[in-house]
């Protein structure tokens, strides 16, 4: 007899994808060696102990998988220093520009996501994962066997 999959609420889907999304995030910035550097203190860890460090916090919904506001952060400037705000603030305006970065402090749109979205975004996001993973893995492959490895 086949097992029925068990539907996840919505908040269990909400945490899938912001699971998922945080995978992603750290290895868009990883090196072939798995390591990231935390967007504002300049450290670099691997990817698996840095988190996804946000500018616009999380509670924003618009702006909590915008891959323009979330970059790797380590534990001490994320969580510690509480996104090392300063530091961040003036990252993000070196990298997009002030008005950019007014606009985003100052933007009070609501948008809500249907479940269905939810469940699309973290299906996108998955293959997003395994294509990033497959290409840091080629490139290292290729690396040693360019160097003689």
């Amino acid at each position: 007899m086949e097992k029925k999959k068990k539907k996840l609420s919505r908040s269990k889907l909400v945490h899938l994808l912001d699971s998922v999304f945080s995978q992603y995030i750290r290895l868009l910035y990883s090196n072939p060696r798995w390591y990231c550097q935390c967007f504002t203190c300049g450290d670099y860890k691997h990817r698996k102990t840095m988190q996804n460090s946000h500018f616009i916090s999380r509670g924003v919904y618009k702006y909590r998988r915008d891959e323009e506001n979330c970059y790797p952060g380590c534990y001490k400037c994320n969580i510690i220093l509480h996104g090392n705000y300063k530091v961040y603030v003036l990252r993000m305006i070196d990298k997009y520009g002030r008005d950019k970065i007014d606009q985003m402090i100052n933007d009070r749109e609501i948008v809500k996501i249907s479940t269905a979205e939810i469940m699309e975004k973290i299906e996108h996001y998955k293959l997003r994962v395994i294509e990033l993973e497959k290409n840091i893995i080629r490139d290292t492959i290729y690396k040693k066997i360019k160097n003689g490895l």
